[in-house]
């Protein structure tokens, strides 16, 4: 039952370990895809000035360009990947305080009971939900792959100075 419990902290760990990256990784995306908008939207704002050069050879292309940039510049507070960027942002630091403190037990999980590792489990997943929650409480999340392989790596990379595990394609299991 010891090893069982002990197994799954460890799993814990890992896994919020791994969304701290992913969420941080994800981020990243989401503000890369922001400052490539308000550049677009810069840029058509600018060519309202312009406009007189490029009227004769594109006269129809204009007016559409304009019309888009005011529609995504109405709408951009509201696109889904801001409002994720701006929920990421209040939950990480919570969320990797969090994972300091799973390390931290973590690290003195031979002391523990049992019952002490299952409490500690409960409270910790307990805790996630939360954060997750308060920070991001509707979001369809959109998965993004190269997050996905830089959160993976990133773990990988953490957890290899760790002696009691196994590092495999997969990710991060228990010995």
């Amino acid at each position: 039952m010891h090893e069982l419990m002990r197994e799954r902290f460890w799993n814990l760990f890992v896994a919020t370990k791994h969304q701290c990256y992913y969420y941080r990784f994800f981020k990243k995306h989401c503000d890369n895809k922001i400052a490539v908008l308000k550049i677009f939207l810069t840029a058509v704002s600018c060519a309202g000035i312009s406009a007189w050069a490029i009227w004769d050879f594109l006269p129809g292309a204009l007016p559409v360009i304009l019309a888009a940039a005011q529609l995504l510049s109405v709408c951009q507070d509201y696109l889904p990947f801001a409002k994720q960027s701006s929920g990421i942002e209040y939950l990480l630091p919570d969320l990797e305080l969090l994972c300091i403190s799973i390390e931290t037990d973590w690290n003195k999980i031979d002391d523990m009971s049992s019952q002490d590792i299952i409490d500690k489990i409960e409270y910790y997943e307990r805790s996630n939900i939360e954060l997750q929650n308060k920070y991001m409480p509707s979001f369809a999340f959109l998965h993004n792959k190269q997050s996905e392989r830089k959160a993976q790596k990133e773990n990988m990379a953490f957890f290899a100075s760790y002696s009691s595990q196994t590092l495999t394609k997969e990710g991060v299991t228990a010995e």
